[in-house]
């Protein structure tokens, strides 16, 4: 396999930044998935791993590679993976 190694080195020093809020609709899902109850009111503990559940990557179906994930070439470099 060749890579230009030179062409992915645009990529070093790349940054990506979302935000999102955690809101007791978001909490009152996540909890269902897992069969929990807790508190969802506004400044409630949130749930272990609820984190998890934050700032998606949102990309249309067609944009999505073999994995689910966005294809690479965006924020992540065009490598390919092997395994």
């Amino acid at each position: 396999m060749n890579l230009d190694v030179e062409y992915l080195r645009g990529w070093n020093g790349s940054e990506e930044s979302h935000n999102e809020q955690v809101t007791s609709s978001l909490v009152e899902r996540f909890n269902a998935t897992f069969d929990l109850t807790g508190d969802i009111s506004d400044g409630a503990v949130a749930p272990l791993l609820l984190h998890l559940c934050l700032n998606a990557t949102v990309a249309p179906t067609s944009a999505l590679g073999p994995d689910g994930h966005p294809t690479r070439g965006g924020f992540l470099p065009p490598v390919p993976l092997l395994c």
